[in-house]
């Protein structure tokens, strides 16, 4: 276990830097890094289980580890408002607009069909928990909340997919190509519910 958080605090300032991307004040990101670590050996201490990948560290994983932690200091701080995801407002149409390129002015069926495809059962229940780890869940439902975190990345935390490649350590290409799929699966929702709608 040691040598999995020495592993990982040879990245101490990219873990800086990554909360001082999402607006934290590097005081503030050095204390919440070092509470990262102490997360991180429990995790693996009360888990026995490794966070590494290919003999790495996981690197999304410690990104949303340590962004859950940011963002749950405000909330404790009432310093910001995190909007709530069962309020769906936040689809507006400019999302929609670059979901599907424009093509249909059926607002109602792509806003409930982004909604629906985003607010996925497995989603939210791996949404609740501190850590996630590829031993626990299959392929398919680690690409399932792994698609809904990138979306929820760019589309509503308008994060520019370059700094998320950045701060993530995962391709640019490999993000494009993600929300390509995202919107493909999107798409493929919205047309089996117009096609309910139709046949109702």
């Amino acid at each position: 276990m040691e040598s999995i958080l020495k592993q990982i605090a040879k990245d101490h300032q990219k873990w800086i830097d990554i909360l001082v991307g999402l607006g934290c004040n590097k005081v503030l990101a050095e204390d919440i890094v070092q509470e990262m670590y102490i997360k991180v050996h429990q995790y693996v201490k009360d888990n026995k289980k490794s966070i590494l990948y290919n003999g790495e560290v996981n690197t999304f994983f410690i990104y949303v580890m340590l962004k859950n932690m940011y963002y749950d200091y405000h909330r404790q701080k009432k310093r910001i408002s995190i909007s709530s995801y069962d309020d769906m407002d936040w689809i507006d149409e400019k999302i929609q607009d670059e979901i599907f390129d424009g093509k249909t002015n059926d607002e109602y069926n792509k806003h409930l069909s982004i909604q629906e495809w985003y607010n996925d059962d497995l989603y939210l229940e791996l949404l609740e928990l501190d850590s996630i780890t590829e031993a626990e869940y299959t392929k398919d439902e680690l690409g399932k909340y792994y698609m809904r975190r990138i979306f929820k990345e760019v589309y509503l935390d308008r994060v520019k997919v370059s700094e998320l490649s950045r701060s993530t350590n995962i391709t640019y290409w490999s993000l494009r190509n993600t929300l390509k799929i995202i919107k493909k699966e999107i798409k493929k929702y919205y047309e089996t519910r117009r096609s309910d709608s139709n046949d109702n």
